[in-house]
């Protein structure tokens, strides 16, 4: 008798146990929801997704991008492999993960991090050289001398008739890949014209300005697009075009915007309709050329695109591309787990106010595939 009253003791001390460690596991998840700015009404359905999702410790949603992602996925592949439209209470609470997986992101070291001298610069970097109003030249770093940085000899454009390169003052630019843009100023201490291999020796520099001006993560995204030319911005919809168009190849996109080749010549401010496959769904955006690269010797651009009010559901399975949530590219071995994530994002050592008439330069260069 004892002993089964002993029995019921023990086994009625490690319910309330496993009750009472249930009941803190949920309220430290709504404390940290309500913390990343959830409603009540988002976190039970958050909650439903975590369970779906057999997460042991659904708090490390907020901790996790694998398991962030992984509750991401249950939501969205409900409605996509029903094939019914997203609910407004589900457009909502999808749209602010994507929010809080975005801030995630850019909680990661690499965007926080800052070049503060020129002598960090790495072989291979490519640069864009301004000289007074002689446009922008191509160059990269060939070797970081702690005296001076050597550079390949600017191209893309041409000097004015009688100057040369030596001791010309120059506005560098640059996009370091997983960073940000960077602006310094320099001086060319030596023009090597005359070697078989040209090339300058520019001054080192101290000051050096971060922007991080990018506020969407963008992806990597080689496929296929058709693309119809619009003739104004009554035009622009969602609706999928059976015939009609011409080829493209995208090249990287995001829930902004994208870049993608094209034969022939680009126009700036020409709007455009993109129709591509993600997954199984056929999307549409639409957009308008924001800044084009164009490669005369191969009759080819690389046009970079800035979209225009795509609806929820098309801007969700973007995401979905972007982020992998459904895991179907290989893993990059990022790190999964994260400490909590800051409000707002450090912009890190070296970000400076740059000069209104270098704002634009820097957008445009950030633009710029980093392939």
């Amino acid at each position: 008798m004892w002993i089964a009253i002993l029995l019921l003791v023990v086994i009625g001390a490690v319910t309330a146990l496993i009750v009472a460690g249930t009941g803190k596991q949920w309220r430290e998840f709504y404390v940290r929801g309500a913390d990343a700015g959830f409603s009540i009404g988002e976190m039970k359905m958050l909650k439903s997704a975590a369970e779906q999702a057999g997460l042991e410790s659904p708090v490390s949603i907020f901790f996790s991008i694998d398991q962030l992602d992984h509750s991401i996925s249950v939501l969205s592949r409900y409605v996509e492999d029903n094939g019914i439209e997203y609910t407004p209470e589900e457009s909502t609470l999808l749209r602010k993960l994507y929010e809080y997986r975005k801030t995630i992101e850019f909680n990661k070291p690499r965007y926080k991090s800052g070049l503060k001298h020129t002598i960090e610069l790495k072989e291979g970097q490519p640069l864009k050289i301004a000289l007074g109003k002689s446009g922008l030249f191509k160059s990269e770093v060939l070797e970081v001398d702690e005296n001076f940085l050597v550079i390949s000899y600017p191209s893309g454009n041409t000097l004015p008739q009688g100057v040369t390169w030596r001791g010309q003052n120059l506005r560098v630019y640059f996009q370091k890949k997983n960073d940000a843009s960077y602006y310094f100023e320099s001086r060319v201490k030596d023009d090597y014209f005359d070697r078989s291999f040209k090339l300058l020796h520019i001054a080192h520099s101290g000051k050096i300005l971060r922007s991080q001006r990018r506020n969407s993560v963008r992806t990597k995204a080689e496929f296929p697009v058709t693309i119809f030319p619009l003739q104004d911005i009554g035009q622009v919809d969602n609706v999928i075009m059976s015939e009609g168009g011409f080829r493209g190849e995208m090249q990287d996109i995001s829930e902004d915007g994208a870049s993608l080749i094209i034969g022939g010549k680009g126009k700036e401010g020409l709007l455009l309709k993109l129709q591509f496959q993600l997954s199984d769904s056929i999307l549409v955006v639409c957009g308008i050329i924001r800044y084009f690269e164009y490669n005369p010797d191969q009759d080819r651009s690389i046009l970079h695109l800035q979209f225009m009010r795509p609806d929820e559901e098309t801007k969700n399975k973007i995401l979905s591309f972007v982020y992998d949530v459904h895991r179907r590219r290989e893993a990059e071995g990022d790190g999964d787990e994260l400490e909590p994530v800051d409000e707002e994002v450090d912009e890190g050592p070296g970000t400076g106010e740059l000069p209104d008439e270098e704002v634009e330069l820097l957008e445009m260069i950030e633009d710029i595939s980093e392939d």
